[in-house]
């Protein structure tokens, strides 16, 4: 195969390897979200989760790196908050898809390790919005 057909092959991949890798990142937290409407009773619950749910991956690593990798006393406003948590799960997807797309047993190692992390992270973010 030719250097010019094996880029076009790749150029077609890329947005399904981006969507898979959308999927693992966002799928635990519609999980939750789902579960949170159908089952939880507050309604502060269920708006939180409406209104927060595109940053939620984002919020969830954030709040894990303030407290161990950054000074937990580091003060934020709401907007900028919400745009670097917005903005992370794009550059993870992306770095996923990226990984995935080298192919072999390195794609299976890596969905499982984000899908595992993604649903521990959305479990977090269930409680952290109960709470």
């Amino acid at each position: 195969m030719s250097e010019q057909a094996n880029a076009t092959k790749s150029r077609r991949r890329w947005p399904g390897l981006w969507f898979c890798s959308l999927a693992v990142f966002y799928v635990p937290f519609l999980a939750a979200a789902i579960y949170t409407w159908l089952f939880v009773d507050c309604p502060h619950c269920k708006v939180t989760w409406l209104k927060y749910f595109g940053a939620l991956p984002g919020l969830t690593l954030m709040h894990c790196s303030r407290y161990f990798g950054f000074d937990p006393s580091l003060s934020l406003n709401d907007i900028t908050t919400i745009v670097i948590s917005a903005v992370w799960p794009v550059i993870l997807v992306s770095v996923v898809a990226w990984l995935v797309g080298k192919g072999g047993i390195l794609r299976w190692i890596v969905w499982a390790v984000c899908g595992l992390l993604s649903t521990l992270a959305a479990i977090m973010a269930f409680w952290l919005v109960r709470a």
